[in-house]
């Protein structure tokens, strides 16, 4: 069930299938090249807005609205601070996985306010990343028909899951390191941990990467030491 809203699912007795929705978006991003300021090295701002129409087979339509936007310092080589703020609102409460539901998350408000914090530092064969951002969050989601694509009986009272609002603190930890272990051999270890929008993840890995040609030793394996607050990964060999 986990992956209603992708495959989609299907009754074993009846054979009808629902889910596998598909979100329609229109996406609108600013960011600014960051510019020397008086108390920091760099500064700059970065804002995102989009609309999105989700459609699914047996799952009603949905629309939604979200934006995100902040600022960030370079206070020194390798260390940027920032603020960061979130919203987003769905028409309707489509998050369960009953026959009519689609599975995914879709609040009626939830709003995120985060300070996060970077540090990045490489050497002639370790690299290491660490950012981590703690704020709170706010959660609101409307009560939800059980069976929300079945046609209503006359005389039967329809049943409802019932609405949440909560307001939790907020973290997300992200950890990797990289180690050169030969001039063609990369060693790379991540460990991530985050309780963003209704659910908790962690995760530890590795991986070891061959390249033909020689891994340089001159620049930055990392492209940019100042990271993408909208969630691009900068942290790769390029």
């Amino acid at each position: 069930m986990l992956f209603l809203s992708y495959a989609g699912a299907h009754d074993p007795i009846t054979g009808v299938r629902w889910g596998g929705v598909i979100s329609n978006t229109v996406n609108s991003e600013f960011n600014s090249a960051p510019s020397s300021n008086l108390y920091f090295k760099t500064i700059g701002e970065y804002a995102s807005v989009s609309l999105s129409y989700l459609q699914g087979t047996h799952v009603p339509n949905n629309w939604s609205a979200a934006g995100n936007g902040g600022l960030y310092w370079q206070v020194v080589q390798g260390l940027t601070l920032g603020v960061n703020a979130t919203g987003m609102h769905y028409d309707r409460n489509l998050n369960f996985f009953s026959f009519g539901q689609g599975g995914y998350f879709s609040p009626q408000q939830y709003y995120l306010g985060s300070i996060p914090l970077s540090w990045y530092s490489r050497k002639r064969r370790l690299e290491y990343q660490i950012k981590f951002s703690g704020g709170m969050q706010y959660l609101q989601q409307d009560a939800s028909l059980i069976y929300p694509a079945s046609p209503r009986r006359v005389g039967i009272s329809p049943v409802f899951y019932p609405s949440t609002n909560s307001k939790t603190p907020n973290y997300d930890a992200d950890i990797r390191l990289g180690y050169r272990l030969s001039p063609h051999l990369y060693l790379g270890m991540f460990a991530t941990a985050n309780n963003v929008r209704d659910y908790y993840s962690q995760r530890v890995g590795f991986h070891l990467r061959f390249m033909f040609d020689r891994i340089p030793t001159t620049s930055d394996l990392l492209v940019n030491s100042v990271p993408d607050w909208t969630g691009k990964q900068a942290f790769a060999i390029r």
